[in-house]
């Protein structure tokens, strides 16, 4: 299962969920408009999946259209618009863990640090055993100031998953942070050996360069 992933302080904004070709009248079922919305969306084009999730909604409103159209909504860093339909979407399903995570990325995102931890949290109680809902509670943590509560987090993500890079990258920033150089240098590492992002990988090698500097 996949969530937008908070980067804080220490971390970076990631991962909207999102199949499909552009259609000038978007034609077919809400199931098969809002597949073809979701590849859009993973591909990052928000405007092209706008017209399907529209025209889904328009012949039923779901709580799933309202969770692709938050997504749309929040590529386009419209945050407001992508909070009213994560919020229409918990009304429609109050047990839809994905809306409540995207919620709380987009709380992170507007600087409402404690919104964003009462979501995150709430996500958690329904899903205690997935790593990003626990790698994303340490970057709000962190952003925070709460760093021994967000390395917490953090670990309990790296445990529940290894391979996911972007743990390593957070605990590797949170403990250059901290001054805690052995620790950081181990982690960057080995997000390098597991990233294929081109950005954060630089910046993870810019990272262990001041570092070995020291």
């Amino acid at each position: 299962m996949k969530h937008l992933r908070v980067v804080g302080v220490i971390l970076s904004v990631l991962l909207l969920l999102a199949v499909g070709c552009v259609v000038q009248t978007p034609e077919g079922s809400p199931e098969e408009l809002l597949a073809q919305a979701d590849a859009l969306l993973d591909q990052g084009r928000a405007a092209d999946a706008l017209p399907l999730i529209e025209a889904a909604l328009a012949q039923e409103d779901s709580a799933q259209g309202r969770f692709f159209l938050g997504n749309a909504y929040g590529q386009e860093e419209r945050l407001e618009d992508a909070e009213a339909e994560y919020l229409k979407a918990l009304e429609l399903d109050p047990d839809f863990v994905d809306a409540r995570a995207n919620l709380a990325v987009v709380y992170y995102e507007a600087g409402r640090l404690s919104e964003a931890e009462g979501a995150v949290r709430r996500a958690l109680e329904a899903q205690p055993e997935d790593a990003d809902l626990h790698y994303n509670l340490g970057g709000v943590l962190a952003a925070q100031g709460r760093f021994p509560e967000a390395e917490s987090e953090l670990l309990i993500a790296r445990d529940l998953d290894p391979d996911l890079p972007e743990v390593h990258l957070g605990l590797g920033m949170l403990y250059r942070d901290l001054g805690r150089r052995d620790e950081a240098l181990d982690s960057l590492r080995r997000y390098l050996e597991i990233s294929d992002d081109p950005e954060w990988r630089a910046e993870a090698e810019a990272l262990i360069a001041a570092l070995e500097a020291e």
